[in-house]
């Protein structure tokens, strides 16, 4: 098979190269598969040697080769991204299904983080399929959560995100409780808390961030779900190992 990781890594890059397609799309009720790749400006179809990720927009100079418009940092970005997830996929789970699974879904995750960020907009088929995810990598799993476990750290991380957003008076949007939900299935109960509480931390710090750099003002709306899917990624890839050591160092041996 020559080198694994090469090999995963290339295919993390195609898969980013189709995250950009997803993000642009699908809040837009676009298909994911017709038309083929185009420049938006333009709407020239994409050859496929210009569509080579990361290496075509290199060799490009960044800017479409019909009408010369930028390409957007986003694509090479997201390329790179859907490469580093399916790497690290691979360097915790192996050369496995497990880990074909998990690197889809954390795939999916950085897709919503996007989407989110853009309008402000979880969409259902994301939650769907990152739930979907999390039921099949019940099954490849062989000393993972269980699927029931799953299942019901799914219904209370949803609950939990839904009640919270009433009581805030819509400080958390149903789309938060559905992407919760979503992680709750995908990484089980453990994990779920630790991903929630990253997203906690990192959330509140780029609220204060952005607040004394008066970029944001109080009551502007800060999407929460780039933090929640920050906090996934930390807790799919080194979970395991945080909680680890938060069992050794603040709760003694098990």
């Amino acid at each position: 098979m020559g080198n694994p990781l090469l090999f995963v890594l290339c295919v993390g890059g195609c898969v980013g190269s189709f995250l950009n397609v997803v993000v642009h799309r699908l809040p837009r009720g676009e298909s994911l598969v017709w038309p083929g790749s185009r420049c938006p400006r333009c709407t020239t179809r994409l050859r496929p040697v210009d569509n080579i990720p990361l290496l075509s927009y290199l060799f490009l100079a960044a800017r479409c080769r019909a009408c010369g418009a930028p390409i957007a940092t986003r694509y090479p970005v997201l390329e790179g991204l859907g490469g580093l997830v399916f790497v690290g996929a691979y360097l915790t789970r192996g050369l496995t299904l497990e880990a074909a699974v998990m690197a889809m879904c954390l795939a999916l995750l950085i897709a919503v983080a996007v989407i989110d960020l853009d309008s402000f907009v979880i969409p259902d088929s994301l939650c769907l399929a990152i739930a979907a995810g999390g039921v099949s990598m019940a099954w490849v799993s062989t000393d993972g959560p269980s699927l029931e476990s799953r299942l019901v750290a799914g219904v209370v991380g949803a609950g939990c995100l839904w009640a919270l957003g009433v009581v805030s008076r819509g400080g958390m949007g149903l789309g938060d409780a559905k992407l919760v939900g979503a992680m709750g299935v995908f990484l089980g109960p453990k994990s779920v808390i630790l991903a929630f509480a990253v997203a906690s931390v990192l959330g509140a710090t780029a609220g204060i961030v952005l607040l004394s750099t008066r970029r944001k003002r109080r009551g502007d709306p800060i999407p929460f779900g780039p933090f929640l899917v920050m906090g996934s990624l930390v807790a799919a890839l080194s979970g395991d190992a945080l909680l680890a050591l938060y069992q050794r160092e603040f709760l003694g041996p098990p």
